[in-house]
């Protein structure tokens, strides 16, 4: 049996949607009227197609043609991508778009130095050493920032997860995340490690690599990703970005025991050309290349960022205001935190494109 009907499209739990029944038409005659208020009289639970025809009692989830449902995200924490109102046409198929929600990335509940909910705190399982809390012979050391992109994924710089000298990625298992560390709100071992195919460890030219999450982020106000650059490649405009990293322990411990608390600074950015003078000048020649960006702290800081091993962020002032990331800590020198030394990241704009297709 056919019905003059549309299927109700699927839509996963995070939308929420309102089905708004077919108006009757306000163009009708007084024929018009009087003829459609007999047949419901006649047929009683049968109802009328905007056309005239009469339409039987629709199976569950089948809906009349000109019915509309309109579409919402469930949670502040996402937004709608798709078409937020959609209507049954008399071909049986729904006009505009899927609907489904995506996590807002960029956004800030809380603007301390301490809350960015897209900071991961990277760890690697290295072998004991006299002194420090082990389990079977390993412990956990809190080694490199990474950036949350995905609910699914976290970017750092490919030298903190790999062996020394040789490029090659750490097993999976010796690498876990934790995301909204200072109010212990996730930890997930990591499925999976992609290292950018051109990362040369000796250079650190492509210093990028991908982790796979095990466990989906649970977004909340303390952990939700950060945005992507807009756009793939081209000069880096601002003149400031936002540096955030960790004090390391000295002491390597538990996953959840050691006492670190994220620090921040503005950082002023510089082309790689003057990097290569200043440090030069302070006898620390070094060759970088165009997917490197130079970044020194504003004033002397107890911390230096290359320390941290942080991640760079500068605020986008587009249609609203977002946080894009913008570097990830890839070298430096931290004997001498002097102002004339600079901090070199990796340029996350030259990626983009690698990073999309390979959080997907």
């Amino acid at each position: 049996m056919l019905f003059a009907a549309c299927r109700e499209p699927r839509s996963s739990k995070l939308v929420r949607q309102w089905i708004i029944p077919p108006q009757p038409s306000l163009r009708r005659s007084p024929v018009h009227r009087q003829f459609s208020s007999s047949l419901q009289r006649t047929l009683g639970v049968a109802s009328l197609r905007k056309d005239g025809a009469v339409l039987g009692q629709l199976p569950e989830r089948f809906h009349a043609h000109y019915t509309q449902i309109e579409y919402e995200c469930a949670s502040p924490l996402y937004r709608n991508v798709g078409s937020s109102r959609r209507t049954c046409l008399k071909t049986g198929k729904w006009s505009g778009r899927h609907v489904y929600c995506l996590p807002v990335c960029g956004k800030r509940t809380a603007m301390t130095d301490e809350h960015w909910p897209w900071h991961a705190a990277v760890y690697r399982r290295l072998p004991s050493r006299e002194g420090a809390q082990t389990h079977a012979g390993w412990l956990w050391q809190l080694t490199c920032s990474g950036a949350l992109v995905s609910q699914n994924n976290v970017v750092v710089a490919a030298h903190c997860v790999t062996e020394p000298d040789s490029g090659l990625p750490v097993g999976s298992a010796h690498v876990k995340v934790v995301m909204g560390k200072l109010h212990h709100s996730m930890r997930t071992k990591v499925a999976g490690i992609t290292i950018h195919p051109n990362y040369n460890p000796t250079s650190l030219d492509s210093d990028l690599a991908v982790l796979k999450l095990r466990d989906k982020a649970r977004l909340s106000g303390h952990v939700s990703p950060v945005c992507l650059p807009r756009h793939q490649g081209g000069e880096v405009i601002a003149e400031q970005a936002s540096d955030i990293g960790w004090t390391l322990p000295e002491m390597p411990g538990d996953v959840w025991q050691d006492r670190v608390v994220p620090q921040t600074r503005l950082v002023d950015l510089r082309d790689v050309m003057h990097c290569e003078r200043k440090n030069s000048q302070s006898g620390l020649p070094v060759n970088l290349t165009d997917n490197m960006l130079c970044g020194r702290a504003q004033s002397p800081a107890p911390v230096c960022p290359v320390a941290t091993g942080g991640i760079a962020l500068i605020r986008s002032h587009g249609s609203e205001s977002v946080w894009e990331l913008l570097g990830l800590v890839s070298f430096g020198n931290e004997q001498q935190c002097s102002a004339e030394l600079h901090t070199v990241y990796t340029r996350v704009t030259n990626f983009k494109t690698w990073i999309e297709k390979n959080i997907q």
